[in-house]
C-alpha cells in the first residue's frame, strides 16, 4: 500500500488548532487531483501537494469538492512548512497557481507574504437598521463611528462589503441572521459582510474583524469547479479571511484612519479559532502570515 505523510498546517494562526487549516503532502506532487480531493474530504479543509527537495513551484489547491482557485492561506501554508522544515530559506519565489504566477516572500522569522491585487476600496451607502438586522447588532453602534468612516466595498477575489462597529463588545455579541444577511449582501451585490472594531484584544493589533457568509460557504460565485472561495466556514461566519483582511487595511491606510503600513489585525477568536493576519499596504499590497 502506497503511503504519503500528510500534515495540517493552521495559517494565519495565533495558536495550534486557530487561524485555517491546510492540509500539506510533502512528496505528493504526483498525486492526482482526485486522491487530493480524497484527503481534502478526510480533513475537510483544503489540501496541496508539494516537492521536500526544494521551494514549492506549483501550487495545487483541491478541496472537498474537486480543484480550488487559489487562497492565501494554501501559500502560507505550504510556505511555513517548507520554511520550517528547510526546504525554502528567507527570500522570494513565484510559484505557478491556478491564477497564474503568484510573488511569494518568505522573512527571516518565517513568515510568509504573498502579493494581491489591488482591493480597489469603493464606498457604499448601506442602511444601519439592515446591517443591524443581518448581525443582531444595535444600529448605533454602527452610526456612531459610521459617521467618519462610512462602509466600503472591497474587490480581493471575492467582493466583500466592510462596515465599522464601535466597540468590541457589540462585534463579540453578533450572531448574524441568514436570511436578512443574504437579502444585504445580494442588494449590494457581494459574498461577505466584514464588520471591524479598533477596539481589538490585543495591544498590537490594528483592528479586529468578522466575516460572515449568507449560506456559511460563500456561494459559488467566485469559486473555481464548483468549489466555494471559503475554505472553511461555521455557520455563517468564516473564521480568517486574509484577503479580505488586507482590502479593508488598505482601505483604512489610505484614508488616513490607521498609520501602521504593516497591521496586524485578528480574526476568529469567537469561533475559537484565533488567527493574526499581518497586512503590507504601503506600496503593493501583501497579505503575510505564519502556520
Amino acid at each position: 500500500m502506497d503511503t504519503r505523510d500528510v500534515v495540517v498546517a493552521d495559517a494565519f494562526a495565533a495558536e495550534p488548532t486557530g487561524g485555517l487549516p491546510v492540509g500539506v503532502l510533502p512528496g505528493g506532487a504526483d498525486l492526482t487531483d482526485d486522491q487530493l480531493r480524497a484527503v481534502a474530504g478526510e480533513l475537510d479543509a483544503a489540501v496541496t501537494a508539494m516537492p521536500t527537495d526544494g521551494p514549492p513551484d506549483r501550487l495545487r489547491v483541491v478541496g472537498p469538492r474537486g480543484p480550488m482557485d487559489h487562497h492565501p492561506q494554501v501559500t502560507v501554508a505550504g510556505f511555513a512548512l517548507a520554511a520550517e522544515r528547510g526546504w525554502a530559506g528567507a527570500g522570494s519565489y513565484s510559484p505557478e497557481t491556478a491564477r497564474g504566477q503568484q510573488e511569494v516572500a518568505v522573512g527571516d522569522d518565517g513568515r510568509a507574504w504573498v502579493g494581491l491585487a489591488d482591493p480597489n476600496p469603493q464606498p457604499v451607502e448601506v442602511e444601519y437598521a439592515t446591517a443591524a438586522d443581518a448581525l443582531g447588532i444595535d444600529r448605533a453602534a454602527f452610526e456612531d463611528v459610521g459617521a467618519d468612516l462610512p462602509p466600503f466595498c472591497v474587490s480581493v477575489g471575492v467582493e466583500a462589503l466592510a462596515v465599522p462597529v464601535n466597540f468590541l463588545e457589540h462585534l463579540g455579541s453578533a450572531r448574524a441572521d441568514p436570511a436578512v444577511l443574504g437579502e444585504l449582501t445580494d442588494s449590494v451585490g457581494v459574498d461577505a459582510l466584514c464588520a471591524f472594531t479598533f477596539d481589538a484584544l490585543a495591544a498590537d493589533s490594528a483592528c479586529h474583524e468578522r466575516t460572515f457568509v449568507h449560506d456559511g460557504r460563500g456561494g459559488d460565485r467566485a469559486g473555481t469547479a464548483g468549489q466555494s472561495p471559503w475554505v472553511r466556514a461555521v455557520g455563517t461566519e468564516v473564521p480568517v479571511t486574509p484577503a479580505v483582511v488586507a482590502g479593508v487595511a488598505t482601505h483604512l491606510y489610505r484614508e488616513g484612519v490607521i498609520d501602521d503600513d504593516e497591521p496586524v489585525v485578528e480574526q476568529g477568536h469567537y469561533l475559537d479559532r484565533a488567527g493574526r493576519v499581518h497586512a503590507d499596504v504601503a506600496g503593493g499590497v501583501r497579505v503575510g502570515g505564519r502556520a
